[in-house]
């Protein structure tokens, strides 16, 4: 009885700790973001700085990263489509999403959300305008520090963000658009 009850406390044990991994593509944590008002969710890929779990009162900078229409993607499987291109890729290949302010000369650490459209696509503002609170209510952002970027579809994903017409939205980001030469 006492070993069956052990067995069964240690079989639990691994369960729960097995539910509480998280997964990860490309030295970014999965992760799963509100894109619409019917509670429907997205996949994507969040980089969190090395120091994010020892400062726990600490805010950091927020990175939006919107794909190009190659690296959309369905499910955890298609997340590695995000690895092609972009912030993504960057952070697979090692870096660290940090930058040294010329200004100050400080290094901010940056927290950076690459949200996955299932379509060949990207997300435009329709979808951001859900994913950017969903983003904010989960970790520690310094709201006064948010970029938007995007690459190819997403870099139009951008503009529909800022050329919204939603005045507080537009206050909230900072944007940077890119386009492949392709």
């Amino acid at each position: 009885m006492k070993r069956n009850l052990l067995l069964f406390l240690a079989a639990l044990s691994c369960l729960q700790l097995s539910l509480s991994a998280q997964t990860t593509v490309g030295n970014q944590n999965v992760d799963r973001f509100p894109m619409d008002q019917w509670s429907d969710s997205t996949y994507g890929l969040t980089w969190l700085p090395a120091s994010y779990a020892s400062n726990p009162g600490k805010r950091y900078p927020l990175i939006v990263f919107l794909h190009g229409s190659g690296e959309g993607g369905s499910g955890i499987a298609g997340l590695s489509n995000l690895l092609n291109q972009g912030i993504p890729k960057m952070i697979a290949n090692g870096w660290q999403a940090k930058a040294v302010n010329p200004r100050d000369g400080q290094t901010y650490e940056f927290i950076v959300v690459s949200p996955q459209h299932s379509s060949g696509w990207s997300y435009n503002y329709d979808q951001v305008k859900y994913i950017l609170p969903g983003v904010l209510s989960k970790y520690r952002v310094d709201s006064s520090r948010i970029y938007i970027t995007g690459l190819s579809a997403g870099g139009d994903g951008v503009y529909t963000c800022i050329g919204s017409g939603d005045t507080s939205f537009v206050k909230l980001i900072s944007a940077a658009a890119t386009f492949s030469a392709s």
